[in-house]
């Protein structure tokens, strides 16, 4: 490997350790509470350097989403190719979301919690051209199909997909904050949570 590559491998290491450390201090402290000068002291870097990288505490936390955003799109992709079966598509795409908050809380927390100060853009288009409504629009055309292929009854596939996502959002978060429950394993909560949305919407 050349001097240049190494370079240019050592600046995206360390944007990523950069990411990480702000993810975990938004996550646990919230983002008022964070600054640059906290991030850099986590990762034993001065100030100026972290500011090379992003221009600001809000620029983080939209680099923290969206890169959040991409690795959603990118799983849910990878869970429901090759998927004939249009409900085991929503269903593998489902646990795929979920999964991927468990093994990422911090970033997971920085995207849908902490990131609630920037609210949800009221035109539906705008939101829908965005990497989150990318990622949502997933979500739809998996309802969709169902619908289409008479698996699930007529619905408004909007708010379909909304409390889907809240079901789904709801289980990450607690997975991600108690970890277990005493009275139930969490692949059963999972499975109960996901069997559940599905009995409601069936013909």
């Amino acid at each position: 490997m050349g001097i240049r590559a190494r370079k240019e491998r050592h600046k995206e290491e360390l944007r990523q350790q950069i990411l990480e450390a702000a993810g975990e201090l938004f996550a646990k402290e919230g983002y008022e509470s964070v600054s640059m000068r906290k991030v850099a002291r986590k990762i034993e870097y001065s100030p100026t350097t972290i500011y090379l990288y992003f221009k600001d505490k809000n620029d983080l936390l939209r680099n923290i989403c969206d890169q959040m955003f991409q690795k959603l799109i990118g799983r849910l992709l990878i869970a429901t190719a090759n998927q004939s079966d249009p409900l085991a598509a929503l269903l593998a795409g489902s646990r795929a979301y979920i999964d991927l908050g468990i093994n990422h809380p911090n970033h997971y927390l920085s995207t849908f919690i902490v990131h609630h100060h920037h609210p949800i853009p009221e035109n539906s288009e705008e939101f829908m051209d965005s990497i989150a409504g990318r990622a949502f629009g997933i979500l739809i055309e998996g309802i969709d199909k169902c619908v289409r292929e008479g698996v699930f009854r007529e619905v408004d596939l909007l708010e379909t997909a909304t409390s889907w996502w809240a079901m789904l959002h709801g289980a990450t978060i607690l997975l991600i904050s108690e970890k277990r429950f005493p009275w139930m394993d969490n692949e059963a909560f999972i499975r109960n949570s996901l069997d559940l949305m599905v009995q409601g919407l069936k013909k």
